[in-house]
């Protein structure tokens, strides 16, 4: 079972890099992830000084959820590249079935995040900031490049 669940988060993983890497101006490359103390994906666009740290979770279920560990790896990284104008922590995901799987990315803003379970159609983000606990329930996702490009003509 682990190996399923693996090559899964692989091919999501995969299919990302493919998306950021067909856009002009994007590179995107997969780090390993858990295993290297990294994010799942980076993807970077130089021209416009931007930066994204991408956790990424594939699975056949309405909800997943993403340690707090891996969220604070992505944030590390768009620190660590203070250069970039812009930078995003971005969770990815990819729940459903395989034959109607629901593509959702979410930006995590929140400086200490304690607890997140994306859903399908929604992400809830437990954090504590400046000595105040809350949770934040965001339905609003965020639009990824590809998302962006205008198709046909201009």
């Amino acid at each position: 079972m682990t190996n399923l669940k693996r090559s899964r988060g692989y091919g999501f993983e995969t299919w990302l890099v493919d998306k950021f890497n067909e856009l002009p101006d994007w590179q995107a490359r997969r780090l390993g992830g858990a295993s290297t103390g990294l994010p799942d994906v980076i993807a970077t666009n130089n021209h416009q000084s931007i930066i994204y740290a991408i956790e990424a979770k594939s699975l056949r279920g309405p909800s997943v959820d993403v340690p707090a560990d891996e969220i604070k790896r992505c944030q590390d990284i768009i620190k660590f590249f203070g250069q970039y104008e812009f930078g995003y922590t971005i969770v990815a995901t990819r729940l459903g079935d395989n034959g109607h799987p629901v593509y959702s990315y979410w930006d995590i803003q929140e400086p200490v995040v304690t607890k997140v379970r994306a859903y399908i159609d929604s992400i809830s983000i437990h954090y504590e900031r400046d000595d105040v606990k809350g949770q934040l329930i965001e339905t609003h996702q965020w639009p990824m490049p590809w998302q962006r490009q205008r198709v046909g003509p201009q």
